[in-house]
């Protein structure tokens, strides 16, 4: 059976180090991409299909209800460091908690949305949705 990993490209990430992470709940999901076909009718039942784009994208999300500080300052870090992410600007390597097979597979992702923290308590932080782009996967 065919998983995502068959379907990514090797890559080699900006920053070549991983993060590690292990979030409370874990999501792999492929969302519809509308724009990478566009769709000429002509007379009759004609049509010719552009496809723009043939690269899977894929989306890992990952929350915390309950994130210790340590874990806080590794996630900060890695955002805000401009020779890590980044924000959003620079690839890394991120091995998911959960596969899908026997064998452990590392992907090379980026963050996709800006990092949102709530402060729940005395050095307990609530990450409610974190998002990192599926770019490829690890050579």
């Amino acid at each position: 059976m065919a998983t995502l990993w068959d379907y990514l490209p090797d890559l080699v990430p900006d920053y070549v180090q991983e993060i590690t992470l292990t979030p409370q709940a874990f999501v792999q999901s492929i969302p519809v991409r509308d724009d990478d076909i566009e769709v000429h009718y002509g007379v009759g039942t004609s049509e010719e299909r552009i496809i723009f784009a043939t690269q899977v994208l894929a989306i890992f999300t990952l929350t915390w209800n309950i994130m210790t500080e340590a874990d806080f300052e590794t996630l900060l870090d890695w955002y805000e460091d401009p020779n890590k992410a980044c924000r959003t600007g620079n690839s890394f390597y991120y091995t998911p908690p959960i596969t899908f097979s026997s064998v452990v597979k590392t992907y090379v992702v980026r963050f996709l949305t800006p990092l949102e923290v709530a402060f729940q308590d005395f050095k307990i932080y609530k990450v409610a949705t974190l998002q990192f782009e599926v770019l490829g996967r690890k050579p």
